[in-house]
């Protein structure tokens, strides 16, 4: 299976799978949250649940489509480098996303090791 495969087959699962992730996400919100064990777990705007892991899968088969781009007979080199950068920084955040690494680097920030006010909100650069 090539990555063209995998992508073809890939995205349509992974926007049917936002989709239900969503639409679910809104029924609980509607109803009251009646399931506490199950809104950590669809809360899109959580963090370490199924929303975030399908961020990263998404972030990881764009980083595949890049690269399998980078691969491609058109290319010229600038081309090339250009798209394999663009996997890696795709590849980049979709560890970020998954291992939440933001969310730490934010917290070294506000307690200590990185306390520095000119360096709040520095993750965005």
């Amino acid at each position: 299976m090539t990555v063209a495969d995998l992508i073809k087959r890939g995205v349509p699962l992974l926007a049917v799978s936002v989709l239900a992730i969503l639409a679910l996400n809104v029924a609980d919100y509607i109803a009251g949250r009646p399931f506490p064990a199950l809104t950590p777990l669809i809360d899109v705007n959580g963090e370490g649940n199924l929303p975030t892991w399908l961020s990263g899968v998404m972030l990881l088969l764009g980083s595949a489509a890049a690269f399998a781009r980078s691969r491609g007979a058109e290319c010229d080199n600038r081309d090339r480098r250009t798209w394999v950068l663009i996997s890696l920084a795709l590849l980049a955040m979709s560890c970020d996303e998954v291992a939440c690494l933001h969310e730490r680097v934010g917290h070294l920030v506000k307690t200590g090791v990185l306390n520095r006010p000119e360096l709040e909100g520095a993750w965005l650069i």
